[in-house]
Parts: structure tokens; C-alpha cells; sequence
């Protein structure tokens, strides 16, 4: 019995880390996608996010009862405001001149909460065993799930359920972590039950609407209407069109404008063909995946 409880606190300390560096990751990646700047994005996500677990660490030496109950409605805390971290970031981007300052402050608040959490796991996980194994083994498995958390963001969460299903799904392991302590724990309160319903109905709601909004939020940062928009595994793909004019964005930037974008090809392609001495029958081209200079080539016979 006393080997299960440890096994199910372990779980619950992997799935900690796991859901708070694919966090992590999706305020990098929102802020990256929306900034520009993946480099100074990811240096100030983790930052102020680290900086938040250091706050939570220091904040739970003034748990001191109640354990149990403080971990339910902490992970319910983290559940939603992760779960709609995405949508937060893109409100703040497209309403408010104040976009990174919002962002950090909720990586910030994200960072405290789970910084809250390990210490008291500590605390329940020594009163059955001595503090030197608790120690090791709960760091262990804190390390083991941010690993975990770092090779399924870029491989398989990000490219096949996209930034805000990716979210969401978290949230959603959060709340199964709360649900879980809420069965172990002996003085249940309706509190603690309707806590857990009222975010899960948020989450549900989350997974029918979210992508909706989102999309009415993104279409709100370009000029002209957006008329396809996906996520790849390599990329996040917009093309808008305004009177003729279609524009191909990759991650938030420009990549061509079909106004101007031939000034660009033309000197690519018609420069180094007309210095060829013969009329060449094959041409291999590297890259060109918008198919622009393809547009050009076409244009000698020969080819």
C-alpha cells in the first residue's frame, strides 16, 4: 500500500514537470510567433518563468496544514490558467499595447504555482520515508517529465494538435493530477468537488470555442482577411488576400507579396539563366517551396 502511494506521488510530480515545460515552451513559442524574435522570446519565457518556481519555493515554508486541499486547488490554478495561457497571449497581443508584459506576468504566476507544489510533495512524500530517498526520488522523476515534456512539444504535441489544443490537453493532465489527490485524500470537501467540475467545464468548453477565438484573434493581427491558416510540423502557415494582392505568412513574417514579389524572382532566376551560354533543359532547384521561381522558369521554353 505504502509502495502504491509512492508510485501514484512520483506520477503526479512527472506530470508536474511535464505540463510545466510544455508551458514553457508554448509561452516561447506564442511569443516568438508573434514577436519575431525566438531568441529573446525563449530567454524571457524561461527566465521569468524559473524565476517564479524560486518565488513558489520560497512562498510554501508558509504551508503548514492542509496539504492535500493546498496541492487540489493549486493544480486546479494551474489547469485553467495554463489550459487558456495561448488565448491570454493573443488577447494581450491584439487588444493591448502591453502584450509582453502580460505574458511574463502569467509565465511569472505559472512558475509560483508550480513552485508551490514540489516543496509540499517533499513535505508528505518525508513524513513516510527518510528525506535523503524522498529528495532523490522526486527530483528524479521531476527531471525524467521535463524531459518527456521537451521531446513531445516540438515532435508530436505542437505539429499534430496545434498551440491551443496543445494547451488545453495539459490543463486537462493538471486537472486529472487534482482529481487524483482529491481520491486519496480522506476529508473530501464539496469545495474541493465543485473546484474540480467548475474548471473541467471550463476546459471542455475550452476544447469546443478556443479554436474558434483564436482564429478571430489571429485574423485581427493582419490588415487584410485571412484565408487559410494552419499549423504544420514545421511551421505556422497564414495566407491573406486583399483586391488581388495574396500574402504567404510563415510563424508571423512576411514571406512574398504577389504585388512585388516577381522583382524578387525575377532577378533570382533570369540573371543566372541569361548568363548560361546554352538554352539548359534541366534546372534543380533548392528550396523554392512557395513555387515562385518555378513562375519564372517556366517562361524559357526549353526547360
Amino acid at each position: 500500500m505504502l509502495i502504491e502511494k509512492k508510485i501514484k506521488i512520483l506520477l503526479i510530480v512527472l506530470i508536474i514537470a511535464l505540463t510545466g515545460l510544455v508551458y514553457e515552451l508554448i509561452g516561447g513559442t506564442v511569443s516568438g510567433y508573434l514577436l519575431g524574435d525566438s531568441i529573446v522570446s525563449f530567454s524571457l519565457t524561461i527566465g521569468f518563468f524559473l524565476f517564479g518556481m524560486g518565488i513558489g519555493s520560497l512562498l510554501s515554508k508558509y504551508v503548514k496544514k492542509n496539504l492535500l486541499s493546498f496541492l487540489i486547488y493549486t493544480e486546479i490554478f494551474i489547469a485553467v490558467l495554463g489550459a487558456f495561457l495561448p488565448l491570454l497571449a493573443f488577447w494581450a497581443f491584439s487588444t493591448t499595447p502591453f502584450y509582453e508584459e502580460i505574458l511574463l506576468f502569467l509565465l511569472l504566476i505559472l512558475g509560483i504555482g508550480i513552485g508551490l507544489e514540489i516543496p509540499v510533495i517533499i513535505r508528505l512524500l518525508t513524513q513516510k520515508e527518510e528525506i535523503r530517498v524522498s529528495v532523490a526520488n522526486i527530483f528524479s522523476a521531476d527531471y525524467v517529465g521535463a524531459l518527456l515534456g521537451s521531446i513531445i512539444f516540438p515532435f508530436i504535441l505542437l505539429p499534430y494538435l496545434g498551440i491551443s489544443d496543445t494547451a488545453l490537453t495539459m490543463g486537462t493532465l493538471n486537472l486529472l493530477v487534482a482529481a487524483l489527490i482529491y481520491k486519496e485524500k480522506e476529508n473530501k470537501t464539496d469545495k474541493e468537488l465543485y473546484s474540480l467540475i467548475l474548471a473541467s467545464l471550463l476546459i471542455i468548453g475550452g476544447f469546443f470555442f478556443q479554436e474558434e477565438i483564436m482564429y478571430d484573434l489571429e485574423t485581427s493581427l493582419y490588415e487584410d482577411n485571412v484565408i487559410y491558416s494552419k499549423q504544420t510540423p514545421f511551421q505556422r502557415i497564414v495566407i491573406t488576400s486583399w483586391k488581388g494582392d495574396i500574402r504567404l505568412f510563415l510563424n508571423g513574417n512576411l514571406q512574398f507579396s504577389s504585388q512585388d514579389e516577381y522583382r524578387y524572382h525575377e532577378f533570382l532566376v533570369h540573371f543566372p539563366l541569361g548568363a548560361l551560354k546554352y538554352s539548359p533543359k534541366k534546372i534543380l532547384i533548392l528550396g523554392g517551396g512557395d513555387g515562385l521561381a518555378i513562375k519564372q522558369i517556366e517562361k524559357y521554353y526549353n526547360v
